[in-house]
């Protein structure tokens, strides 16, 4: 589960970084604190979706019968 955490994130970062990447050297400190919001909004979304995904499992883990 950790490894597929860390495949979504990284993912999804990437891209943001990736577009950095290709724009201008100097960025102002305007565009760099906006890009480094991007990503802090991107790591709670993900973060508060992975959390809901556990949530599920373990829900449905709880209603399976047990079986012998």
């Amino acid at each position: 589960m950790a490894r597929e955490r860390a495949a979504a994130l990284y993912a999804r970062t990437g891209a943001v970084f990736e577009k950095a990447r290709s724009m201008e050297n100097d960025l102002s400190h305007e565009d760099l604190m906006a890009m480094l919001g991007e990503q802090r909004r991107i790591i709670c979304e993900q973060e508060a979706l992975l959390d809901l995904a556990d949530d599920a499992f373990q829900a449905e883990k709880r209603a399976r019968p047990i079986t012998p």
